[in-house]
């Protein structure tokens, strides 16, 4: 669906300009730019549906429409790419119903896109979103031959490879795991889906680890926000340890990354990395991070 490779790779970008801050689509073409560096690793790009800093949601329609899918033009733009990757759009599939389905996939054509996948709900919306109905809106999205649809895994949760098996029989072709900074329980959930998906006799899809670097306290402050939305999962102080934060985050990724690799290799299924930034102050960090995950290709 992404790649054809052992270990495809998501660039999962924070637009840096939220607030009202500066111009997104332009802040876009930058990091676009930046990212062409990479084609060589990069094999789809994502922006996440996104709050702004005030706290207010941004609207699905202007997010895809001046996020996601410019971040996506630009960067064909500024790599020249014969091969355009796949654009990654986050958002809750219960809200995109076939009038939006239409209109995203016209923006995509416009914007010469190669292949689109829908992904969803997220983390922070979870709690929120009826299993049953999640359900129904992976199975209304993967109905559709032109987009690839994902769902979203969290490990923290009891039972979830039961539902992670639910929302691959609606036809969810990959997951986007929560974001993790510890190998243990990663590799816990990594080993039942397995055991789950030999049970029911399936091949499991596949499941990409989502790593982001901690420059600082606040940025892991920040990260506890996304990562433990609304006091719904663990403690979030417990979730990212204080290895990870600060000048030794990326060779903390990069052992966390090498353990839960080796996790999938012996329960059978298949990985990928999706890497962000979440904050602006991360996009060095981030990059260096694509530079470490690189060697593992």
């Amino acid at each position: 669906m992404i790649s054809d490779r052992q270990l495809p790779v998501i660039y999962e970008s924070l637009p840096p300009a939220l607030g009202g801050k500066g111009d997104p689509v332009h802040a876009a073409a930058a990091l676009a730019r930046t990212l062409t560096g990479f084609g060589d690793i990069v094999d789809a790009v994502l922006v996440p549906q996104v709050e702004d800093e005030s706290g207010g949601g941004l609207e699905v329609e202007r997010y895809v429409k001046d996020d996601a899918i410019a971040f996506v033009a630009r960067y064909l733009e500024a790599a020249q790419a014969p091969a355009p990757p796949t654009a990654i759009v986050a958002q809750p599939l219960t809200h995109l119903g076939g009038a939006a389905i239409e209109s995203l996939l016209d923006r995509v054509a416009g914007a010469g896109i190669g292949a689109l996948a829908v992904v969803g709900p997220s983390s922070r919306d979870q709690a929120s979103v009826n299993p049953t109905s999640t359900v129904a809106a992976i199975a209304r999205c993967a109905a559709d031959p032109r987009i690839r649809t994902g769902a979203i895994a969290i490990h923290a949760r009891n039972a979830e490879p039961a539902r992670m098996l639910a929302k691959a029989g609606a036809g969810a072709e990959f997951f986007l795991s929560q974001i993790y900074y510890d190998a243990d329980s990663m590799a816990a959930t990594i080993a039942a889906y397995g055991r789950t998906c030999r049970e029911a006799d399936i091949s499991p899809a596949r499941l990409f680890l989502s790593l982001v670097p901690v420059i600082s306290p606040p940025t892991a402050r920040l990260m506890a926000r996304v990562i433990n939305p609304g006091g719904r999962l663990p403690e979030p102080a417990a979730a990212i340890p204080s290895a990870a934060v600060g000048p030794g985050t990326v060779d903390y990724l990069h052992d966390l990354l090498a353990a839960t690799l080796e996790a999938g290799s012996a329960a059978g299924v298949p990985l990928g990395v999706s890497i962000g930034h979440v904050t602006e102050r991360n996009v060095r960090l981030s990059l260096e991070l694509l530079s470490v995950v690189g060697q593992f290709k």
